[in-house]
Parts: structure tokens; C-alpha cells; sequence
């Protein structure tokens, strides 16, 4: 995900960052960034597959870029909060994950295998019972 948003930004100093935080998150110096809470001991850029989510990433991120032209920090995600995923990621043009990226690991918005403990935590506690909308 920092790969897409990275390389999203049209500016292209702005994807420095990603070389920042993979070094934080990887030394184990930031454990908690807020929501993406990580135990440092795992140092998930070593996971097998992990070039291909990363280049995926990149290449996602570069056509975001090339289409929608608006750093995805400005957008206002409060205006878009109500629509369906699927709808958002039209409107920001953001392309499906390729074939290489899903073998390789990378699982989808709500799968629970990508989450923190702290994420699943989330979603049990905000959960609606089958048939509440």
C-alpha cells in the first residue's frame, strides 16, 4: 500500500517517503504509526514474494498518477466515505492488483490475513450482525 501511495503522488520527490518508512518499519524503530501497529520483530520486506507486491505497488501507483494527477493525501475522503470500495477506486482510478502480486501474498482490502491484531480487533468490535444494514 505505501508503494501505491508513494509512487501516486505526482510529485516525485514524494516517493522518498516509501524509502523512509520501509527503513523505519524494517529496523524496527516505529512499531506504531496510529492504526498500523506492527510487531517489529517481523520484518515483512523479507517475506517471499514480497518484490513482486512492492513492484505492484509502484505500478499501480504510477498509473494513479498518470490518470488521476491529485496527490492521494489531498483528496477529501470524507466526500467519499459513503460510496461502495469498488466505486472509490473508479473514481481515483486506481487498477486492479496484477495476477504476479495475488500469488505472491498480497490479500485484499478485508481479508483478515493482511490486518494487525490490533485491525482485527477493530473489525470485531464494529462488526454488524448478519442482516443489520
Amino acid at each position: 500500500m505505501f508503494a501505491l501511495i508513494g509512487r501516486a503522488d505526482p510529485d516525485p520527490k514524494e516517493f522518498a517517503w516509501l524509502a523512509t518508512l520501509v527503513g523505519l518499519f524494517e529496523t524496527g524503530y516505529i512499531e506504531d504509526t496510529g492504526f498500523f501497529e506492527r510487531d517489529i520483530h517481523e520484518h515483512n520486506i523479507q517475506s517471499a514474494g514480497m518484490h513482486r507486491r512492492i513492484a505492484d505497488g509502484i505500478r499501480r501507483g504510477k498509473a494513479v498518477s498518470e490518470s488521476y494527477g491529485t496527490d492521494l493525501f489531498l483528496v477529501d475522503y470524507h466526500a467519499l466515505a459513503a460510496r461502495p470500495v469498488e466505486e472509490v477506486r473508479e473514481i481515483l482510478r486506481v487498477p486492479k492488483k496484477s495476477v504476479d502480486a495475488t500469488a505472491s501474498g498480497s490479500v485484499g482490502l478485508f481479508d483478515r490475513v493482511g490486518m494487525s491484531e490490533r485491525q482485527r480487533q477493530y473489525v470485531d468490535e464494529h462488526a454488524q450482525p448478519e442482516g443489520d444494514t
